[in-house]
């Protein structure tokens, strides 16, 4: 596998409206926009929401992304 996980977490949440999406692996880290297009793709459609992304993904600690949507309650 790409990321060599054995772990991984999605959490959602809403608040103040917006919702949260959070997901972590603990796979061998390195993940950045610039290096493919699947966080490219997903960076832009976020954008394009009007929303923001955060990436944090060191080598062998894992890889963190959370992405803040404006969301209608």
């Amino acid at each position: 596998p790409r990321s060599a996980r054995r772990r991984g977490r999605v959490r959602l949440g809403q608040r103040d409206g917006r919702i949260t999406i959070a997901i972590e692996d603990d796979g061998v880290g390195g993940a950045r926009i610039g290096a493919g297009v699947g966080l490219r793709g997903l960076a832009d459609r976020v954008d394009a929401l009007q929303g923001t992304i955060a990436i944090r993904s060191e080598p062998l600690r894992g890889t963190n992304i959370e992405v803040e949507l404006p969301c209608a309650s």
